[in-house]
């Protein structure tokens, strides 16, 4: 049983955790932003960031994660997951910097999430 979680922590652990975290808090942060410049922050809806999709898409990378433990023919699937994250959590800052006023290019903003 050791072993496994050995295994497992070695997938996941690291690097790709530390981008995930960097990632949902600049998310976060620039989420809080736009809600001050739009006029309807409040403390109350803090707490809807973890029910994001972002969060599910983590966890289900992590779920991945397992099965590769398991059988290693998953290691494309929990590549491919980690790429298609990293790129929806991208564009969700990136439609966030675009609603503050960051000069994006209309060619890049047609690929943010709005």
């Amino acid at each position: 049983m050791e072993t496994f979680f050995q295994d497992f922590w070695a997938l996941v652990d690291g690097a790709k955790t530390i981008t995930f975290l960097v990632l949902f808090i600049i998310d976060f942060i620039a989420g809080v932003i736009v809600a001050i410049k739009a006029g309807t922050f409040a403390f109350n809806k803090l707490a809807n960031c973890l029910s994001s999709n972002v969060l599910f898409l983590i966890a289900g990378y992590y779920l991945i994660g397992l099965m590769v433990t398991q059988d290693p023919a998953w290691q494309a699937v929990l590549i491919g997951s980690y790429a298609l994250i990293i790129a929806t959590m991208v564009a969700n800052i990136g439609g966030k910097l675009k609603k503050l006023g960051l000069p994006i290019p209309d060619s890049i903003s047609k690929l943010l999430v709005k």
